[in-house]
């Protein structure tokens, strides 16, 4: 957080509040980089001629040659390469927001799209990891049919026994076309969000183990408040409104924390401007706009409304990790332990002619479902991992990369009449 603010700072004294909308095409990215940082240590290039795109195609084709992409580097290729993040710094570079709004609003989809990527990532990597599993539990079915086969033409099963055996590898036939099929889209929607063909690259074989103890809660609520792009803009738009309104006497305060409840100033309030949890509101007669009051408090419950939105939305996402974390280790540990144990057992009684070939195919059929739930349990918990991790900065339920859609940079009333 103190890197942040710092350098948020550093772009306070760089640059003037109302500096031009071209201001972005100047220097706006490298602001930008700083300011994402904390969260997201990537490399931004604007595309602007052909010596940039072939800089840009030396960086991807380097980071898609390693043997398996990293969510890492699927981050800095998408950050290099995607075509709606370059249209993105194009309509930054001739909108008509103040410069510093800009910069927020980079910054959320630079920050949206490394979020996006990094959920595309996982997905596609645990869809390989179930269909290599499926793969080899086809190849057992496959060579149990064959056994059943010959068994039956020797005498030693019975055309219903062996009719099971051939119905278990059909059924685990069709489970892989269905595996193969999401692999697929899950490699697609990772590559264009990196922007590249989906035979471009290699990932991961499995899921990395889920840790043995989750993270904790631990100053999240705060940490949110402090660093929300979305928030950082909208308290831009409010003091950029009292600025223009010639506003200066504190008559109350807005307390953010207690969901924009309104309050009277104390001795050392009335004599500050803005505070990080707090909002001043000011004597309206001081202004000549007969509508000062209205477009001031516009301003300060919208961000009042959002800071509610941000830090239901940071309770909401540790809530969903942590149940994604109990969940993810319940499978693993209790259920997918009992199937395995259950199968070992019913493999012994079979073999002891003390059960039928029927009871050992279903507790197959349910191991094998176990073992996919596992996996997908545990890609679940990485998901919800990421969005633990991203949401500090941006709401990350509603990924775009359009500026006209999104929310949190909206226009200010300046004096320029932006």
């Amino acid at each position: 957080m103190k890197t942040r603010v710092f350098a948020q700072r550093l772009v306070a004294i760089a640059i003037l509040a109302w500096a031009p909308a071209a201001a972005f095409a100047h220097q706006g990215l490298q602001s930008v980089a700083a300011l994402v940082a904390p969260d997201v240590p990537t490399e931004l290039r604007w595309v602007r001629n052909a010596k940039d795109a072939q800089e840009v195609r030396g960086a991807v084709a380097k980071a898609l040659a390693a043997n398996s992409l990293t969510v890492h580097d699927a981050i800095k290729v998408a950050h290099l390469n995607n075509p709606g993040l370059q249209a993105a710094y194009n309509e930054l570079a001739i909108d008509k927001r103040p410069f510093e709004q800009d910069l927020y609003l980079a910054a959320q989809l630079v920050v949206r799209l490394a979020a996006e990527t990094a959920k595309a990532y996982i997905r596609a990597v645990a869809a390989g990891q179930i269909a290599d599993f499926v793969v080899q539990a086809r190849a057992a079915a496959d060579a149990e049919a064959d056994l059943a086969r010959r068994m039956a033409e020797i005498g030693n099963w019975s055309a219903l026994d062996y009719m099971r055996r051939q119905l278990a590898y059909a059924e685990v036939t069709a489970l892989l076309a269905r595996a193969e099929l999401a692999v697929g889209a899950a490699r697609e929607h990772l590559a264009r969000q990196m922007g590249v063909a989906a035979g471009a690259f290699s990932l991961a074989r499995t899921l990395p183990p889920v840790p043995e103890r989750p993270a904790r809660a631990d100053g999240l609520d705060t940490r949110t408040f402090a660093e929300r792009f979305d928030l950082q803009a909208l308290r831009y738009e409010v003091e950029t409104q009292r600025g223009v309104l010639g506003l200066s006497r504190v008559t109350g305060i807005v307390d953010l924390m207690q969901a924009g409840s309104l309050r009277a100033p104390n001795a050392d309030e009335a004599s500050m401007m803005f505070q990080e949890n707090t909002v001043p509101v000011f004597d309206w007669s001081e202004s000549t706009d007969p509508l000062a009051e209205y477009t001031y408090m516009n301003a300060v419950h919208r961000l009042a409304d959002a800071v509610v939105a941000a830090r239901s939305q940071i309770r909401a996402a540790y809530g969903a990790y942590r149940t994604a974390f109990d969940l993810s280790h319940h499978q693993r540990g209790e259920i997918l332990a009992l199937r395995k144990r259950m199968g070992e057992e019913s493999l012994l009684r079979n073999n002891g002619m003390l059960n039928s070939v029927f009871d050992l195919l279903g507790e197959r059929r349910e191991e094998i479902a176990a073992v996919i739930a596992t996996i997908e349990a545990d890609r679940d918990f990485f998901l919800a991992e990421t969005a633990l991790r991203y949401t500090p900065a941006v709401d990350v339920a509603g990924i775009v990369l359009s500026v006209d859609q999104t929310e949190a940079a909206p226009h200010s009333h300046g004096p320029s009449g932006h």
